[in-house]
């Protein structure tokens, strides 16, 4: 499959506009949801809301082979709840999200979408927001051999108010390194299990598309397998 790869962002050079801290609101996030829906091709098996406490979301494909036969896939499991957020930009984690690389045969995704939902208090109705994934399936040779993830728009300005005011909602992206840096897009080897926190931010004012910075890529954490990682368990 060849795709151009969208670049890459970098909290440094977002633009969050006339945004003061000392004005800042606290808002309490009472629930987060994430769900894969417009899988491309449809073929691909997805399952939401499922594990303990329904927080999880799976997207899975194609045949597994030698040596681990499973299949490659993503996951979402969302944080637990409740949290609370300033209005200024200041990243939040909304969960974290796995893409499993094993070896396959037959159906490989190209692109899926992740609908986020959040429930905010003094909010009537959730905060929505689609967010397209691009993935590129590589043929695990050659000198870029690696699998790549890609969020296509993570700026969408998702408006809400409360009490009268405006907020906007959008993502800042992966962050491997507890938010020091951040990307739209990161990589995984071949036979491995990636992982990802998924950051956040609401703001008072919606934010201005990005000038284009260099690529960052994350790489795969090397864990050999899904029965190597012990998953957390986590309750909305």
């Amino acid at each position: 499959m060849k795709k151009k790869i969208a670049v890459g962002l970098t909290a440094g050079l977002l633009l969050l506009g006339n945004i003061s801290v000392a004005q800042a609101t606290t808002l309490s996030i009472t629930n987060v949801d994430g769900d894969w829906a417009n899988q491309n091709p449809a073929s691909i098996v997805v399952q939401n809301d499922i594990g303990v406490g329904g927080n999880l979301s799976t997207a899975r494909w194609g045949t597994g082979s030698w040596p681990s036969y499973q299949q490659s896939g993503y996951d979402f499991e969302t944080d637990t709840t409740p949290f609370d957020v300033q209005s200024d930009g200041s990243m939040f984690s909304l969960g974290t999200f796995s893409h499993l690389n094993y070896p396959i045969t037959g159906t490989t995704l190209d692109s899926i979408d992740l609908l986020l939902s959040l429930n905010i208090a003094g909010v009537v109705t959730s905060v929505t927001a689609t967010f397209s994934i691009d993935h590129e399936e590589t043929s695990n040779s050659g000198p870029h051999p690696d699998d790549i993830v890609t969020i296509m728009n993570p700026i969408v300005n998702e408006f809400f108010t409360v009490d009268g005011k405006e907020y906007y909602f959008n993502l800042f992206g992966f962050s491997q390194d507890y938010g020091q840096t951040l990307s739209t897009v990161f990589n995984t080897k071949e036979g491995k299990l990636n992982e990802a926190t998924l950051y956040a931010r609401i703001t008072e004012a919606p934010i201005n598309e990005v000038p284009e910075p260099a690529t960052m890529l994350l790489f795969g954490t090397g864990l050999a397998g899904v029965a190597a990682f012990s998953r957390k368990k986590v309750l909305k």
